[in-house]
């Protein structure tokens, strides 16, 4: 609605005259009342801009538990990007695989962070918190780790978002649904990490030629690409990358010490497409040339031979 007040009561008008009325409708319908006040104008141009701020600082009540909101009292300043925010849905679900005890205050982390990035739009933080809690389930359903169908539980969970008034309320919602489904994952029964990096271990033995890469690896384990780097190198106590280059060392070594393919030969049939990077790997590791490395070898046996020859 518009009102009109006397210049006099610019700052504290809500008191003096709106307050009194909605306090009169709640006693009498039994409802609570929120104001959203816009900016004050004595031009009858500016009243569409008044009305439009007015809605602005009436939407903010998704946000702010205060009674009335003022549009000219409002300074919030965000700046979150979207890699930031990428990170704490990665954390919420890593929180959930590691059966963390705070795995649920991750959860409602993010939802949080979504009332940051969208503040003053509770659509956009209803929208967006729905694709949010469809990323984690759909994960954990195809981890295997939840049963049931879950577009069902999806347009369950979304017939609640969509009805809630603020942002508390919405934060209860999706703990409470949360609440409910942790259990079922936690029952699941999934191997240890020790028992996975093994499976992965023994691929890579298998694998070492071809261009492996952490998205390949951590879909054989069940688990998101940062869990997956954690736990390998909690088991390990080296990254995959490190790892793999230790197998293409072995396995160069033993090419050439046994065999008389060229450099470039053993590069390919050990997984490097560029034989330079291949030497460099290999320097790195043995502190010599991989030519070096043959010549050293040979004139060691010769020396063996010899020696064995004669005695």
């Amino acid at each position: 609605m518009m009102g009109i007040f006397p210049k006099s009561h610019a700052d504290d008008f809500p008191e003096y005259y709106l307050l009194p009325v909605t306090e009169r409708i709640e006693q009498e319908y039994g409802i609570r009342l929120c104001i959203g006040v816009g900016l004050h104008t004595d031009q009858l141009s500016q009243l569409k801009n008044s009305y439009k701020t007015s809605q602005y600082a009436f939407d903010l009540h998704f946000f702010e538990p205060n009674r009335v909101i003022t549009f000219q009292n409002i300074h919030k300043d965000f700046t979150i990007s979207p890699d930031e925010y990428y990170d704490y849905v990665e954390k919420a679900f890593r929180s959930i695989l590691s059966r963390d005890t705070k795995a649920l205050d991750r959860i409602i982390d993010v939802v949080d962070l979504i009332g940051s990035i969208h503040y003053g739009n509770w659509r956009a933080v209803s929208m967006r918190t729905m694709d949010y809690t469809g990323v984690l389930v759909s994960r954990l359903f195809r981890y295997h780790l939840l049963d049931g169908d879950f577009f069902s539980m999806q347009n369950h969970l979304q017939d609640k978002v969509f009805r809630v008034t603020t942002l508390n309320e919405l934060k209860d919602c999706i703990r409470q649904h949360f609440a409910e489904l942790l259990p079922q994952v936690y029952k699941t029964e999934r191997p240890a990490g020790k028992t996975v990096i093994e499976k992965v271990k023994m691929y890579m033995e298998e694998n070492y030629m071809e261009n492996l890469t952490i998205k390949e690896l951590s879909d054989i384990a069940c688990v998101s690409v940062n869990y997956f780097s954690h736990m390998f190198k909690r088991e390990t106590g080296k990254n995959y990358k490190a790892y793999l280059t230790e197998i293409r060392m072995q396995k160069a070594q033993d090419l050439l010490m046994e065999t008389d393919f060229m450099v470039y030969e053993i590069s390919e049939m050990v997984g490097y497409n560029n034989t330079r990077t291949f030497v460099d790997a290999f320097k790195q590791t043995y502190a010599m040339s991989p030519m070096e490395f043959r010549k050293k070898r040979i004139a060691g046996k010769s020396g063996t031979n010899a020696q064995e020859s004669f005695i």
